[in-house]
């Protein structure tokens, strides 16, 4: 698996304007889940993934279990977007490691909370989908 393969991947599918807000929305996604991952686990990601996973995250810290309103509210305030469009943004993301990288992904559904699993793998786009321009006030 490739970042950029991941990137382009995650630009097409949630239809953004340029690479940079897509790698902006990988890394928003991957580092908050990534937090439920055993340290060990977490570690080998990262390192697979360079550039994807903050640097500045824990790397041998305890795993945070996270559940679905905790992803989605960290997620919109990493990119600064609202609730609905974190939230297709985060479905983006993991429907593109489905395809690119399965293994991370059992990774990450292995740890995330069973409602986290559940609500990110609806197929189901939000009512109101926020622009990839608009920010939050």
């Amino acid at each position: 698996m490739k970042c950029d393969e991941i990137i382009e991947a995650v630009q097409q599918s949630a239809e953004l304007d340029t690479r940079e807000q897509a790698r902006e929305a990988v890394t928003a996604v991957l580092s908050t889940c990534a937090r439920s991952l055993p340290a060990p686990v977490r570690h080998q990601h990262a390192q697979q993934l360079p550039g994807l996973l903050e640097e500045s995250m824990e790397p041998f810290g305890r795993p945070h279990p996270l559940d679905g309103s905790h992803v989605i509210a960290e997620v919109g305030w990493r990119l600064e977007v609202e609730p609905t469009r974190a939230c297709r943004l985060t479905r983006a993301v993991l429907k593109v490691l489905r395809i690119h990288d399965p293994d991370f992904l059992a990774d990450l559904t292995a740890h995330l909370g069973a409602d986290v699993v559940s609500m990110l793998a609806a197929e189901q786009e939000p009512t109101h989908v926020v622009h990839a321009t608009e920010k939050r006030q």
